[in-house]
């Protein structure tokens, strides 16, 4: 198993992998493309044997200083219980670090429990804010992106 920058080539998988996986909005190719080419260093992709079976897309934010948003993270079916996961986010932490950042953010559908306990389990703390409710003992962002879903925001200071 390897982890680093994506290739242009595996854009396609990548599209194909984000609509897939539950949990992820999967949006056009052409989106994927122009977030290689603007932020590439901070598209990671893992193989196994070459074979792309995950990946982990995140950037600096240009609104909140300091934060570097972790916006999508997919892993093939076949791959997924086997640390994978927690491996992007740990490279990506370290690429955050590396752009001078100082916190790591990422938002969860609260539906979402195999994400729920991925970032809690690699030490990351509910950050939600504005008008937050609690759903399941947990405060959540209700319908944050105008899309009906209710989102927790993760944080994890670096």
């Amino acid at each position: 198993m390897s982890i680093g920058m994506a290739r242009v080539g595996e854009l396609p998988a990548i599209c194909r992998l984000a609509r897939e996986t539950e949990g992820i909005v999967g949006h056009p190719l052409h989106v994927y493309r122009i977030l290689h080419d603007h932020f590439g260093r901070f598209l990671l992709a893992a193989r196994d044997h070459g074979e792309l079976v995950g990946f982990q897309q995140g950037f600096p934010s240009t609104e909140r200083e300091g934060v570097y948003f972790l916006w999508q993270i997919g892993i093939r079916a076949d791959s997924r219980m086997n640390g994978l996961a927690g491996e992007l986010v740990r490279e990506a932490e370290r690429l955050a670090r590396g752009a001078g950042c100082i916190a790591v953010q990422a938002t969860v559908d609260v539906r979402n429990l195999p994400s729920r306990s991925l970032f809690t389990s690699l030490g990351y703390r509910n950050a939600s804010f504005g008008d937050t409710v609690e759903i399941d003992g947990e405060r959540v962002m209700p319908d944050y992106y105008g899309s009906g879903t209710d989102q927790i925001l993760f944080q994890k200071d670096i």
